[in-house]
């Protein structure tokens, strides 16, 4: 989901950069059985590819990349999906302030927040705990 962006920035920026090239801008259908048809290009299909595989070996590189990932979910979290959208809709449906209404949006916003406050730490005390352990370019299994 969030590299979502990455990719149609990549994609577009492709595009526009080499408008007549086949392998960027010619779109492919395939039939797979029980969804229909689909369309992609060979240049979607290589680029998003080789993130994955770059992304994974990132991942198997670092070895905590899992509380990286958890510190960068729990900074998001409470902002993009609770604080954000509950603003947004007390402001549109224009909601009483100290109204109950009002209060419950905010009791939710302060547990989100607390949670992921706490998640945060978690995570920073995993990464710290992993530094203190982490040797590079060293398997743990060999020596």
């Amino acid at each position: 989901v969030f590299t979502q962006p990455v990719f149609s920035f990549v994609e577009k920026s492709a595009a526009k950069r080499w408008p007549l090239h086949s392998f960027i801008n010619k779109e492919i259908s395939a039939y797979i059985p029980g969804c229909g048809q689909y369309c992609t290009n060979r240049f979607r299909l290589l680029f998003r590819t080789i993130y994955v595989i770059i992304t994974t070996v990132v991942a198997m590189i670092v070895p905590f990349f899992n509380d990286v990932l958890a510190l960068l979910g729990a900074i998001a979290f409470w902002p993009l999906t609770v604080y954000f959208p509950t603003e947004m809709y007390m402001a549109r449906n224009k909601v009483p302030a100290f109204s109950r209404r009002w209060l419950s949006f905010q009791v939710l916003s302060a547990g989100c927040l607390v949670v992921s406050v706490a998640a945060a730490a978690g995570s920073i005390q995993g990464i710290i705990t992993d530094l203190k352990i982490y040797k590079p370019f060293h398997s743990s299994g060999y020596e």
